[in-house]
């Protein structure tokens, strides 16, 4: 008799069941990255040049491979060759100074797994760093104003060390060359010391700096021109007395005459005193204008207006209205103030030196005692010239009036480093210490003693990466055209550039956003 055995037919289901289980197990485990590192990778932090230096690679389990040993610096990349015995101790002589990447990468023969490991070697030259200079900016630090710290260290090395210590503490790594360190901002006015190591092993060298915040002077220098309103004709010399004042100091001043500079000299002392001679002038109007500048970096100018001819001819100018708007046109009127017997022969209308009319000219051919003028903010003066008698006689009289000025300054251009940037544009800049120039004008004319803040903000943060106040480098026509300074370092990256606090004399504020850079 033939006996047949079955199977239950739920326990070949089964037996399938467990067989996919470890297939799949077993797929998920040649796949997964093991969580414990089964290379090691030992090695010195530090290392000389010329001196060998041991690398040591040791494998964790059986069945794992060294595949390459690497070391690499600025791009180039050296492959050392592996010993067969283990752990592998492998020898490596570098020749140049730098920051070094030592890099191992192997394989499991069992689950084709690659494993990489890293580690950082700094080689160093063992003539060590040399501290060339070290100097503030700005060299004159201000109250509540950052400062930075401009250092060159010299050498071999790539890299160094730097440890500030003292009224900052810091300890960071830098390249050799040019560095920028931050030091913050002072609000004291007292003695601060800051002390400053360059360091590699067996080697460093130190120097130490000492400044002192002052309060910033905000108050440009004061100046006198003493001249007289009517000179005789071919006078051969008309001395002029210049004063200029200062409450902290000054430094330096520059004279024109009729445009043309005649003098520029560096001075000293809080108060200056001179006279300048005119020599061989002619008949008509004239103008003697003085720029002077402080040791704080402020500015300001003055001009005069003198006539050399032989008689005056009295007169007093009127406008009309004598309280104008801004844009409301008005009427300067000569009116004259004796009976004029010689027929007027030519009148000219200035307004802050600027000639705005002159009577008879191409249009009109009658000598007219009045003029056309669209009034602009702020206070102005006005000059009225005329000749008599065929230029026998003249006369020059003078007038301020105030204009209210209720509109903020205007932006004239914002420049970095010479070049002139786009608003709504992306403007690109070197990283490295760079300087911003912010031209505006006013009608009004610009306080200069209101200094504006250049603020800029990195994308991705809220808070500013600078806050920085600027102050004057230059002003033009008469305090109606001001250009602020800024020097400061930035790092790469892209910031949103502002400008904040500018303001004219009656104190309308000129705010400034819209301005991207990007430093690469």
């Amino acid at each position: 008799m033939k006996v047949t055995r079955k199977f239950p037919e739920h326990t070949f289901v089964n037996f399938l069941f467990v067989l996919i289980l470890i297939v799949l197990f077993g797929c998920a485990k040649s796949t997964q990255v093991p969580s414990t590192k089964l290379i090691r990778l030992k090695t010195v932090e530090y290392g000389r040049i010329n001196e060998e230096i041991s690398i040591i690679v040791e494998t964790v389990e059986p069945g794992v491979k060294i595949k390459s040993v690497t070391v690499s610096s600025d791009g180039s990349v050296q492959k050392l060759s592996i010993p067969s015995s283990h752990p592998y101790i492998i020898s490596w002589k570098p020749t140049k100074p730098g920051k070094y990447t030592v890099e191992v990468t192997g394989y499991s023969l069992i689950t084709g797994q690659e494993y990489r490991e890293t580690k950082t070697v700094f080689i160093y030259d063992t003539s060590g760093p040399i501290i060339e200079y070290m100097r503030l900016i700005p060299p004159r630090p201000y109250k509540n104003e950052d400062v930075l710290l401009q250092i060159k260290v010299g050498g071999r090395n790539p890299l160094v060390k730097l440890v500030v210590e003292g009224a900052v503490s810091k300890d960071l790594e830098i390249p050799s060359g040019v560095s920028y360190i931050p030091l913050g901002v002072f609000s004291e006015e007292r003695d601060y010391t800051v002390s400053v190591a360059a360091k590699v092993p067996d080697s460093d060298d130190a120097t130490t700096i000492t400044f002192r915040p002052t309060q910033r002077d905000a108050e440009p220098p004061r100046i006198l021109i003493n001249t007289d309103l009517f000179y005789p004709q071919n006078m051969s010399t008309i001395p002029v007395e210049f004063r200029i004042e200062d409450n902290v100091g000054l430094k330096s001043y520059e004279l024109y005459f009729d445009g043309a500079l005649k003098e520029k000299r560096d001075i000293n002392g809080k108060v200056f005193n001179w006279t300048y001679v005119v020599t061989d002038v002619q008949n008509g109007p004239h103008t003697v204008g003085v720029v002077a500048y402080d040791d704080s970096g402020n500015i300001f100018s003055s001009s005069k207006t003198f006539y050399v001819g032989a008689a005056g001819v009295a007169f007093k100018i009127q406008v009309q209205p004598e309280s104008p708007e801004a844009g409301q046109t008005v009427l300067i009127v000569a009116v004259p103030m004796e009976q004029i017997g010689d027929v007027l022969s030519k009148i000219v209308y200035f307004v802050d030196g600027k000639k705005i009319a002159e009577y008879p000219n191409e249009e009109i051919s009658e000598v007219r005692l009045y003029t056309p003028w669209v009034a602009e903010e702020g206070e102005h003066n006005i000059t009225v010239y005329v000749e008599a008698g065929g230029g026998k006689r003249a006369g020059l009289a003078n007038t301020t009036i105030f204009v209210p000025d209720r509109t903020p300054p205007k932006l004239v251009r914002i420049k970095v480093n010479g070049v002139e940037i786009q608003r709504d544009a992306v403007n690109y800049i070197i990283p490295g210490e760079v300087k911003f120039e912010v031209e505006v004008e006013d009608p009004g004319k610009i306080s200069t003693s209101d200094r504006p803040r250049l603020l800029l903000r990195e994308d991705e943060f809220s808070y500013y990466y600078r806050d920085l106040s600027m102050y004057v480098s230059e002003i033009m026509e008469a305090e109606r055209r001001v250009i602020f300074t800024v020097q400061t370092t930035i790092a790469p990256g892209t910031y949103k550039l502002e400008v904040k606090g500018v303001k004219d004399k009656t104190g309308n504020t000129l705010n400034v956003e819209g301005y991207t850079i990007v430093a690469r």
